[in-house]
């Protein structure tokens, strides 16, 4: 449930070159020597670009190709946030060209700085899922089993596809309504319908019925679940009988893994 924004890492990347300069020249580090090993720097931009120099990659199969790029002309530092490119060199080629048009405007003292833009309200937009397109042999969305549901809950409504429900779940969860929220999360398939349903699970019956009431006062849908009733859905769900497909990497940008090369029998 961690979120972010461009302004967000603008203030985080402004921040740490203001008061940590002394470790600027780990950004624009071309490598790091492991034994005999040199792992080059993720940001690719350092070395496509001679004025570039940092500071940051990310990757997620939700958010997909991040990056802050940094680059210096003329003793004049910019920064640029990229996020949500598909692939190493798009978010590379996009950073290079916001900085290259920044460096072609004259700094301008009545433009607003970016800690007095003001951050969209929790819950106002749903984050994009960027799954589908940069994380292909992914589930969508991992449909939690029946079984697993524990203690109290809530339900925020039933969609027609575990997508739909997914993205009502992402939204709801960044409503100020869900601050303070504990427990599991999840989509579950809703038993003999053609249904699923965003869920919270685990919690105790005070914190389900002060959720409800605060998603009510939001006009949002919110139906309090009690042990009882998780205990029926998970009797009318069938037992899975597939064997449970293998997680992916996430947080790393490294290129995929070679294919093992199958070795041949003599004859």
């Amino acid at each position: 449930r961690q979120i972010t924004t461009a302004r967000d890492m603008a203030l985080l990347t402004s921040a740490i070159l203001r008061d940590f300069p002394e470790f600027a020249h780990y950004f624009s580090q071309p490598f790091v020597a492991v034994g005999k090993r040199k792992l080059s720097n993720r940001n690719s931009l350092i070395r496509q670009w001679a004025e570039a120099d940092g500071m940051k990659t990310g990757f997620v199969c939700n958010s997909g190709f991040n990056l802050v790029a940094s680059a210096t002309r003329a003793g004049r530092k910019l920064a640029a946030v990229v996020l949500g490119a598909q692939s190493g060199k798009a978010r590379v080629d996009l950073a290079q060209m916001l900085l290259t048009d920044g460096f072609s405007r004259a700094p301008e003292a009545t433009k607003p700085r970016i800690a007095q833009l003001a951050n969209e309200q929790f819950g106002a937009i749903v984050p994009a899922d960027m799954t589908a397109s940069v994380c292909r042999k992914k589930p969508l969305v991992t449909v939690t089993g029946a079984r697993d549901l524990t203690g109290w809950g809530i339900s925020l409504g039933k969609y027609e596809t575990a997508q739909k429900a997914d993205m009502a779940l992402r939204g709801r969860l960044l409503s100020p309504s869900a601050i303070d929220i504990a427990g599991d999360v999840g989509v579950i398939k809703v038993p003999g319908e053609d249904a699923f349903a965003a869920v919270v699970w685990n919690i105790d019956q005070t914190r389900s019925l002060a959720m409800c009431a605060r998603y009510r006062t939001e006009k949002a849908y919110c139906d309090v679940m009690t042990p009882e009733t998780f205990a029926q859905i998970a009797a009318l769900t069938p037992k899975p009988n597939r064997r449970a497909e293998k997680p992916v990497a996430q947080g790393s940008d490294a290129a995929k893994t070679k294919p093992k090369k199958k070795k041949r029998k003599k004859k």
